[in-house]
């Protein structure tokens, strides 16, 4: 949970129209999707909640800098 919410961020791209933000975490993505023998325990799913929440969250740090 660490690399997601704390800085920096296992995985941190920004370009100008998008950003991708993930850990480096060998195991990550087998919490994420899941395996054979174990079910996914994802970590991270988009809803639009968490959509509108990193808009919102991105608009404040383009007009504050926070």
């Amino acid at each position: 949970m660490r690399d997601y919410t704390s800085r920096p961020m296992g995985v941190e791209n920004y370009r100008p129209q998008s950003a991708d933000f993930g850990s480096k975490l060998p195991y990550a993505k087998y919490h994420q999707h899941g395996t054979r023998n174990m079910p996914a325990r994802r970590v991270l799913f988009p809803t639009r909640q968490l959509d509108a929440s990193v808009a919102d969250r991105i608009k404040r740090y383009l007009l504050t800098g926070e």
